[in-house]
């Protein structure tokens, strides 16, 4: 949790423009409210006496699900706060954090998170899946499927489907890759 969430914030608050202005408890506020209505896979009523059927998820399975669904998390938001220009800013930062390629030191040149921060990394592998390439999209483009155990690109998530002759003007919602995202956000 720490390895990545001061990083991030520091990084937003230092390199990104927001829209509406955030306090610092406010954002893993939200983190932790998108994470715990994600979870749902965990919150089965066991009946007195029996343990959680590890044939549900595996413990391979639940470490990807809980790192994609808090990266996921991450994203919309300590980086869903910013306009366009900080997305991609924070895309590429949150990117080489999670593969490793920041400088944990409080001396880093690489990117600028203010002074005396050090990052300490886990002692096991970041996450258990990153994002995938970022010639698939940027990490606001990408959406988590818990039932796949994959990202995939926000517009794969819906059918195309054209629009029906008997609305009225008003009432047609043009299905773009933000319509997608807040609906389910």
């Amino acid at each position: 949790f720490t390895w990545l969430v001061k990083p991030c914030m520091a990084f937003v608050r230092k390199n990104c423009k927001e829209l509406i202005p955030t306090s610092d408890i406010n954002l893993p506020f939200a983190l932790m409210n998108i994470f715990d209505s994600m979870i749902d896979e965990f919150r089965v009523e066991l009946d007195e006496g029996v343990d959680f059927d590890e044939d549900v998820m595996t413990p391979k399975d639940q470490k990807i699900f809980v790192d994609c669904v808090f990266l996921f998390s991450t994203v919309w938001s300590i980086g869903g706060t910013t306009e366009n220009e900080g997305r991609e800013k924070f895309d590429f930062f949150l990117r080489k954090l999670v593969d490793g390629k920041v400088d944990p030191s409080p001396d880093r040149t690489d990117f600028d998170l203010g002074p005396g921060l050090e990052i300490t990394p886990p002692t096991e592998k970041r996450v258990a899946k990153a994002f995938p390439k970022a010639t698939e999209g940027s990490v606001y483009d990408l959406h988590f499927e818990k039932d796949k155990f994959r990202w995939t690109n926000w517009l794969k998530t819906v059918k195309d489907e054209p629009i029906r002759e008997e609305l009225e003007f008003q009432n047609i919602v043009v299905t773009t890759i933000d319509t997608i995202r807040y609906r389910y956000i």
